[in-house]
This record gives structure tokens, sequence and C-alpha cells, in this order.
């Protein structure tokens, strides 16, 4: 996209990047009730256990495939790569602080995901 702009009294011409998007975070709260509402902290509650699990897996020296393929038996594969993402982060920052990565807890529930477009499973449709 070309641009006409002024610079110091004269007319210039100039490209203007549009910058690619890869990824959009939506921060907020989500209302739901009844028996959606317990399926979002029972996925939750279980993205949870999977991250310490992974925590320790990693902490311990396991290799990362192998890591995700024992949490994608509780989780699918996306939240499972999610989980051990997260897990090798939370060790880079116990690592850190010079503390004992197979001593954290993780207390309040949460769930993030990559999403499937860096799985390549993604489909949008207009």
């Amino acid at each position: 996209m070309t641009v006409l702009y002024f610079k110091d009294g004269d007319f210039m011409m100039g490209d203007v990047r549009i910058p690619k998007v890869d990824y959009v975070t939506i921060t907020g709260r989500i209302y739901v009730n009844g028996e959606d509402y317990q399926r979002l902290v029972y996925l939750a509650y279980r993205f949870r256990k999977a991250v310490q699990k992974a925590v320790r897996m990693i902490a311990k020296g396991l290799d990362r495939d192998y890591v995700v393929k024992v949490i994608t038996e509780e989780l699918n594969q996306g939240y499972a790569k999610s989980a051990v993402d997260i897990a090798k982060l939370i060790i880079e920052s116990a690592k850190w602080n010079n503390s004992n990565p197979l001593k954290i807890k993780v207390k309040k529930l949460f769930i993030a995901s990559k999403g499937g477009s860096c799985l390549r499973e993604t489909r949008i449709s207009d």
C-alpha cells in the first residue's frame, strides 16, 4: 500500500507496512452457567494437573516428546503441548530464581492453549 505524506513541506511517497497478526490474546471474563461451567472447571482442573505433572517430568530430565505423549493420554494434543510449554517456562523461572522445580505447586485453575493453528488443524470458514 502506497501513501502520500508531507515531510518538510514537500510531498513524499512511501510504502506503509501493514502488520501481520499471528495470534490474538483475549483477556476477560467468561460467563457460563450450569453444566458448561462444570465442564470448564473440570478442564481447568485437568490442565493444572497436567502442568504439574509436566513440570516434574521435565525437571527430572525426560524428553519433551515423551512428556507430550504422556500428557496426551489425559488431554488432547493442543492442550498437552501448551501444558508442556508452560511447564518449561515454569522450570526456567525456577532455575532463574535458584529454586527447586520439583517443589513447585500450581494453585490457581487456568487453561491455556496455542490452538490448532500451530498444529495446522484449525479451519476457518466464511
